[in-house]
């Protein structure tokens, strides 16, 4: 073999590692960028329990269950808005705004207070939890089987109850990674919260036993 011939062999054997040092260097943002947006992509998919599903399909789900016939719900718009509804709905914008799973925190936390209210206005929130055996008060999930037991409460309030707080769930334990909800998902959750809070707030000593066949 002349040095040639060696010269030209070291050079055919160094020459493809250097290619694919230059191309994995050359290469190595957008794959990162690649590898973040799968990240990002499997984020959008939370699992709580053995639930698992995009917050966006849940939340569809919740509205197609309030508005089965895809109908725009007008009535909160056309109500009478309170002072407190209007301190309520900037705190809501300027937190969601900044951190859209905050904005589904704090609307769920605002269901909760009218639940204690309703409860509360009937006598019941105090009596659930005043024996001996109950030494903390009420879960929101037992507050919704009081009233259902009475017949307060609708077949559809209690599957966009159960909708409302499953994408709760999925807020919560998304944190961390607060670009899986978006600002306007937080926006159309707030609307069926609200909606929620105009059913229980509506609830009278007449509604008793309304629903108890359904």
């Amino acid at each position: 073999m002349s040095w040639l011939e060696f010269i030209s062999s070291i050079i055919k054997s160094v020459a493809w590692p250097i290619i694919v040092l230059v191309a994995v260097l050359a290469l190595r943002k957008p794959v990162s960028q690649l590898i973040l947006k799968l990240a990002e992509l499997k984020l959008k998919s939370v699992r709580y329990g053995e639930f698992e599903a995009t917050f966006e399909d849940k939340l569809e789900d919740a509205e197609s269950n309030v508005n089965p016939n895809g109908e725009d719900d007008n009535s909160l718009n056309n109500d009478t808005v309170s002072a407190k509804d209007t301190i309520n709905d900037q705190s809501f914008a300027s937190i969601a705004e900044e951190k859209p799973f905050l904005g589904v925190i704090l609307s769920w936390q605002e269901l909760e207070h009218q639940m204690i209210e309703t409860m509360t206005e009937f006598g019941l929130y105090e009596s659930s939890y005043s024996g001996a055996e109950m030494k903390r008060p009420p879960t929101m999930s037992q507050c919704i089987k009081d009233l259902n037991k009475r017949g307060y409460l609708s077949k559809r309030f209690i599957k966009t109850f159960s909708d409302l707080q499953q994408l709760r769930n999925i807020a919560v334990h998304s944190a961390p990674h607060d670009y899986s909800i978006t600002f306007e998902e937080s926006v159309r959750y707030r609307k069926l919260i609200k909606r929620l809070i105009k059913e229980l707030q509506a609830i009278t000593p007449q509604t008793h036993d309304t629903y108890v066949h359904e």
